[in-house]
């Protein structure tokens, strides 16, 4: 492929139709291909965080396809492959959609019907026992992948790149005021400096949650490897289980279809071997984070609606009917809340990590920083 027909976005942010038109002739069967073959329609859909989804209908046979542009969260080959290894694999299943076609930037998938669920379907309980039936389903995959928890060594990636954008940012505006380096990172720091070396006070401005425990003023990305660090230990210790796990099972990442109220996770973007703790409490606690929340700042937060003890139980339930699990239903609530406070931690560095790499993409239009801070609240509200 070209150089030119690997730009299926254009600069100003929409679809370039022509070669997503050539993207859909060199992979799908000429079944698929309407004569002439230009005669395709396509839409930009919702719910993708970090990718591209494009729903694409051919006018001509009236069959409908979906092709998922990855996002810059898949920044290595071997992430690309992990991703297409596992959609091939759910796709021969029936656990996901088909692929259709794989290309380095992106895949051509069966079109799946249904709608993303709502954060308050989440609280309905016959949702909630099927969210935990297709977890113990997925925690039982067998997937030829490291049977390590690689998932962190993701997330120390984001760690490193804060860093790195700290030392950066200090180095190219050591002259800028506190006010003016606020502006440019669009939260607020204070430089400091101790022994001769610089480094930033970053702070944590709670805005979607207050909480009514001590939270930090401010951050440093030395106490962020600290917390890092004391996280991989707790995580160790825990004797949680490691297995193959979606690592982000939330609203926006299940399919849901009316006709038959079934749901299907989808978008294994971050799946890979990892404590299964923290699928539990990943899931568990978007039951109170929101997405798409019709506010400027796109999310929302409500500490009051973690599931009761009756959905708990009930998501237990059902995991253990379609899981390998011999714990018991409490042993498995206990091991869900050991974990309850680190998914918030793993995302607030996402966050900060897209938010200080971005200050120089002028066609970056979001802002993290919230989002993140708030992530980073719940995080210390949650703490053991």
């Amino acid at each position: 492929m070209s150089m030119k027909e690997d730009i299926f976005i254009n600069n100003d942010g929409t679809l370039n139709k022509k070669n997503l038109t050539i993207l859909l002739e060199k992979y799908l069967d000429s079944k698929w291909l309407s004569k002439p073959n230009d005669l395709w329609d396509f839409n930009r859909l919702s719910g993708g965080y970090s990718n591209t989804i494009v729903k694409v209908q051919n006018l001509f046979t009236n069959k409908n396809f979906l092709i998922r542009l990855f996002g810059n969260s898949l920044s290595s080959p071997d992430d690309i492959n992990r991703k297409n290894l596992i959609g091939i694999f759910l796709g021969e299943i029936n656990m996901g959609p088909k692929l259709y076609g794989v290309f380095p930037k992106g895949t051509i998938e069966e079109f799946l019907p249904g709608r993303n669920l709502t954060r308050k379907e989440l609280h309905l309980e016959a949702i909630t026992k099927q969210i935990g039936y297709h977890m113990g389903l997925i925690h039982k995959l067998e997937l030829p992948l490291i049977k390590k928890p690689t998932f962190f060594d993701d997330v120390e990636n984001w760690l490193c790149k804060i860093e790195n954008g700290e030392e950066m940012i200090l180095k190219k505006y050591k002259n800028y005021s506190n006010d003016e380096l606020s502006k440019i990172l669009g939260f607020q720091v204070e430089k400091v400096n101790d022994n001769n070396k610089s480094f930033l006070k970053i702070f944590v401005k709670q805005t979607m949650f207050i909480s009514s425990k001590p939270i930090p003023k401010y951050i440093t990305t030395k106490e962020l490897r600290n917390e890092f660090y004391s996280i991989l230990e707790l995580m160790t210790k825990s004797q949680s289980p490691v297995v193959f796990c979606h690592n982000d099972i939330h609203e926006g990442n299940i399919l849901y279809d009316e006709s038959n109220i079934t749901i299907l996770p989808i978008d294994y973007e971050y799946a890979c071997y990892n404590y299964r703790a923290f699928d539990f409490s990943q899931t568990l606690n978007h039951y109170i984070w929101e997405y798409g929340e019709q506010n400027k700042l796109g999310y929302n937060i409500f500490i009051d609606e973690y599931p009761n003890k009756n959905l708990l139980e009930a998501f237990f339930c059902d995991y253990k009917k379609s899981s390998c699990t011999s714990s018991n239903i409490d042993a498995l609530i206990e091991e869900s809340f050991i974990f309850q406070a680190i998914p918030h931690f793993v995302w607030s560095l996402w966050g900060l990590e897209k938010q200080m790499t971005s200050i120089n993409d002028i066609h970056n239009n979001l802002c993290h920083a919230s989002s993140s801070f708030d992530r980073l609240s719940l995080y210390y509200h949650f703490k053991i």
